[in-house]
């Protein structure tokens, strides 16, 4: 743990023991402070040593999400996307409001974190990347992390999106190297890139191969269609999840539009928010701000990491959130939901 967030562990341990935080809960409650708290999770779940995928996509194990969940039950009013609508124009929400997210669509959030939801009877918001649903594909940073676990080449040359030789002496460094270009590279092809990357390091990874692997790790649409009917929102992740800041306006459409259109054709639900793939904001782009107006969106989530003090229309497009992470102490974990600071 970072020394930073280990003083903050500390801390909020002591807090938590000192009944400072359960205070600070009944307080805010007193208070009718209007904020509005967004958590973010991806995958629920146990990280085995042979994980062959990204491991920092698991926020939680299941023992700690159960925990983390008594807390939110106990102390927080779990909101739905209905109601942050509701806020940003102008109606106001119940005291420490809680939103519980979900990005891309592992399947894990069928499996584990959904059936917790249901017994602590807490709603969750579940942002869908469809094309990796529709195509059975693995997510582009999953067959980054399979590749180089996979791999036996000393080395990878790569000529796309430009070239590039990868010292696998340092496969964490290479790795980290290889997420950013896709985050950051305008115009790149994430499916060609990784497609790419497999073929240099002579990883198989024919269709079959990934449709079988896709299977394992990410929801079908009967188990999305399951969620939504027992009350959870679904909501919006793109189509290939690809950094809105790298996309031509062409594709910028087609990735939202196309989106949001095979989820509603899909549920038979309107689809009325949108989580920004990587969560790189977009408030200073009034391009990608519209773009995503345009495309009917009422809601975007960065991840700008904050508690968001008071919703208002306009940073509709703004709504930060907070990162879950599977080694933060649960004292943390409510240290963070009742004093800012801590986030």
């Amino acid at each position: 743990m970072p020394p930073i967030r280990g003083k903050k562990a500390l801390l909020a341990t002591t807090l938590g023991r000192l009944g400072a935080l359960d205070a600070a809960f009944r307080l805010r409650r007193l208070s009718g402070a209007q904020s509005l708290t967004v958590l973010t999770y991806h995958s629920v779940g146990t990280v085995r040593p042979d994980y062959p995928f990204d491991p920092e996509v698991v926020d939680a194990t299941a023992e700690s999400f159960d925990a983390q969940l008594r807390i939110l039950r106990k102390h927080c009013s779990v909101v739905r996307i209905d109601d942050v609508l509701s806020a940003l124009g102008g109606g106001r929400l119940p005291p420490n409001a809680v939103l519980i997210t979900f990005d891309d669509g592992y399947k894990s959030c069928h499996k584990v974190a959904f059936p917790l939801l249901q017994r602590h009877g807490l709603p969750a918001t579940f942002f869908i990347a469809t094309d990796y649903v529709e195509e059975r594909r693995l997510f582009w940073w999953d067959i980054i992390h399979y590749v180089f676990k996979s791999t036996t080449e000393a080395a990878i040359e790569l000529s796309y999106p430009n070239p590039l030789r990868l010292d696998l002496s340092d496969r964490t460094a290479s790795i980290a190297l290889l997420l950013r270009l896709a985050k950051e590279t305008y115009g790149i092809d994430v499916r060609t890139f990784v497609t790419h990357l497999a073929e240099r390091a002579k990883v198989p990874l024919d269709r079959e191969r990934e449709r079988i692997l896709a299977d394992e790790l990410i929801m079908t649409w009967d188990e999305i269609r399951e969620l939504s009917s027992a009350g959870m929102d679904v909501e919006g992740h793109t189509r290939s999840h690809r950094v809105l800041q790298t996309l031509t306006p062409t594709e910028l459409s087609e990735e939202l539009l196309g989106c949001r259109m095979k989820l509603e054709s899909e549920l038979g639900k309107p689809v009325r928010t949108l989580a920004y793939p990587v969560g790189f904001v977009i408030d200073e782009r009034p391009d990608l701000c519209q773009a995503v107006a345009n495309a009917g969106y009422g809601a975007g989530f960065s991840n700008d990491t904050g508690i968001n003090r008071r919703l208002q229309r306009g940073q509709r497009f703004g709504i930060q959130r907070l990162a879950m992470d599977k080694s933060e102490p649960l004292a943390l974990f409510q240290a963070r939901l009742t004093l800012p600071n801590m986030g």
